[in-house]
């Protein structure tokens, strides 16, 4: 993850209208996004009641488009004889936690909404002015909030998992099975089912999101993997984000180094200066050849411990001798950063909407051979399906925790051993609101100088938490209590003591110990930069791969995994659907 001259900020306006926030644009159509289809036409809010209108569960069906299999899925059974009223109030207990107060706004539910909220933007889309009404102005008794709340978790305590939909799934053979429900694997799935196809897919933990994921802590979400929305002039994300009203905030804090010889502020401007030139050394050298970025010749500015610790094991995950120079300098750039407010898991969690995923479901096997498509082994279980597309880390396959038959061909064995997974962890802590210093501003990043590698992220969106970062060697020789240990340490320095009286919740990430993960994100050996396009080649039109592993530019990163998804997904629509002839005459 590599820090390049920002673009220019003609490209694309990321200027927040207010504290560093940007607001969702209604405007823009993305297909890559589920929307909710336009209500009929005639449909004229002024001449509904929606207190007293009973639901046609055929034409609330119609009307809400892609969000109605969800709130059956979640609300069971919507009968004739609910009223508006109740299916709103319904729906809102379903999005959002127990108890909660009614938002006052859009942008308020959508916040509350957590991993519904693109199903939040579904509902929301298709109401009319009258029925929005019954969840912003007040017009939605109490009592029917408390009867969904109630409603809702009668019927998830009923509904537990689907055996007979399983069955059916193991059954059928659909068009395309999706190994891996995060981003690449959502995005794919989507596009296949757009186009037509039938898409299973099957993911090994029991959550979609891949290295995305959310946590609720103290009632607010935070990331505990992929966070940044990099170069959000050129990412792909930005726009999605604001589609599906997520809240966009500018990382701009600067950067201060405690136990140095001046102040923060002039040591944290030395270290950035040293992180730049050793930055521009690296970049300068892959532009060449492709060889450890350790064996660079660099300014004698650049070469201090934290720079390197900046550039390497708390940007890539691996230490200056494991950094390919030709990665270092191909991959995206950092600059006009933006963060999610609600979690940028939840951009992830919302594509699963629609798709049939089967969680808990770790496929060991795959058998292509013959010309009868694939067999997909999860456990006890086999699935058949035309093709399938892969999305897991190359880890899985190099550390043999999924085979082929017959193996896979040795360019893509190669290229599963050239891609490692880099460590990355999160350490969180909470505080007492008023612990950290009034003074520091949020988005804060602090040093010390007795620990180069390690980064704290200090009030992120203002709140009162610290993020601390391990990276590389550190991360790998560590387990979680020990890297908290350690980031709790290095804030007892800048801090003193005391501070940790005052500390809450710690949360530690444990990306490199996740079986079928083993890590935050791939990185290319040194000499080995082109196993990323070796990764994502399909295999004899049955085989496809995807994943942030598989781009050039967006490794490392959730735009890699979109893209790639993306791209897997038309080439297995032209190799499974035949195209029409064209009209003669």
């Amino acid at each position: 993850m590599t820090l390049h001259p920002p673009a220019s900020p003609a490209e694309v306006d990321t200027t927040p209208p207010a504290a560093g926030v940007t607001r969702p644009s209604e405007e823009t159509d993305d297909p890559s996004l589920p929307r909710a289809s336009v209500p009929p036409a005639g449909h004229d809010a002024d001449d509904l009641d929606p207190a007293r209108t009973l639901c046609a569960p055929d034409a609330l069906a119609a009307r809400l488009g892609p969000a109605w299999p969800h709130l059956v899925r979640l609300l069971g059974p919507i009968e004739e004889a609910h009223t508006l009223e109740g299916v709103c109030a319904a729906a809102l207990a379903a999005m959002l936690p127990d108890g909660l107060e009614r938002p006052r706004s859009r942008q308020a539910l959508l916040r509350a909404a957590g991993p519904e909220r693109g199903l939040v933007n579904l509902f929301l889309d298709a109401l009319g002015p009258r029925e929005r009404a019954l969840l912003f102005d007040g017009a939605l008794p109490p009592r029917a909030l408390a009867a969904a709340y109630a409603r809702r978790a009668a019927h998830r305590a009923a509904s537990g998992v689907d055996h007979a939909a399983l069955e059916a799934a193991e059954r059928a053979r659909v068009d395309v099975i999706v190994v891996g429900a995060g981003l690449a694997g959502l995005t794919a799935a989507q596009d296949l089912e757009q186009a037509g196809l039938r898409v299973l897919v099957l993911e090994a933990s029991a959550r979609v999101g891949g290295r995305a994921e959310v946590e609720t802590v103290d009632g607010t979400p935070i990331d505990l993997g992929a966070a940044w929305i990099h170069d959000a002039p050129q990412n792909p994300l930005t726009e999605l984000a604001r589609r599906l009203g997520l809240t966009l905030r500018t990382d701009a804090g600067p950067r201060w180094v405690f136990g140095g010889p001046g102040t923060p502020q002039a040591e944290g401007r030395r270290l950035q200066a040293a992180y730049d030139a050793l930055s521009e050394a690296w970049l300068r050298a892959g532009r060449r050849y492709d060889v450890p970025a350790a064996r660079v010749p660099v300014p004698a500015a650049a070469r201090t411990e934290g720079a390197a610790a900046l550039c390497a094991p708390l940007s890539m995950g691996v230490e200056p001798e494991q950094v390919s120079t030709r990665d270092y300098a191909t991959i995206f750039d950092e600059g006009h950063a933006l963060m999610v407010e609600e979690g940028l898991g939840t951009l992830v969690e919302a594509m699963a909407h629609g798709l049939t995923v089967l969680t808990e479901h770790p496929v060991q096997r795959v058998v292509w051979r013959g010309a009868d498509g694939v067999t997909v082994h999860a456990g006890h279980r086999r699935f058949s399906a035309r093709a399938v597309l892969l999305t897991v880390p190359p880890r899985a396959v190099s550390a043999g925790k999924l085979s082929f038959d017959p193996p896979l061909p040795e360019a893509k064995r190669a290229a599963a051993e050239a891609l490692p997974m880099g460590r990355l962890e999160k350490v969180l802590v909470t505080f007492e609101p008023d612990a950290l210093p009034a003074s520091w501003p949020a988005f804060l990043r602090l040093h010390h100088a007795s620990a180069p590698d390690v980064e704290l992220l200090v009030r992120p969106f203002g709140r009162p938490w610290v993020v601390g970062f391990v990276g590389g060697d550190a991360a790998r020789a560590a387990n979680p209590d020990e890297r908290a240990r350690r980031v709790k340490a290095v804030l007892a320095r800048i801090l003193g003591p005391e501070i940790m009286d005052r500390a809450g919740t710690v949360h530690a990430t444990r990306w490199g110990e996740t079986p079928w993960i083993h890590g935050a994100y791939s990185v290319a050996r040194p000499g080995h930069h082109a196993a990323r396009a070796a990764w994502g080649a399909p295999v004899a039109g049955r085989l496809f791969f995807a994943g942030e592993a598989a781009h050039g530019r967006w490794a490392q990163c959730l735009p890699g995994a979109f893209l790639t998804g993306r791209s897997a997904a038309q080439d297995i629509v032209e190799t499974l659907v035949p195209r029409r002839p064209a009209a003669v005459g």
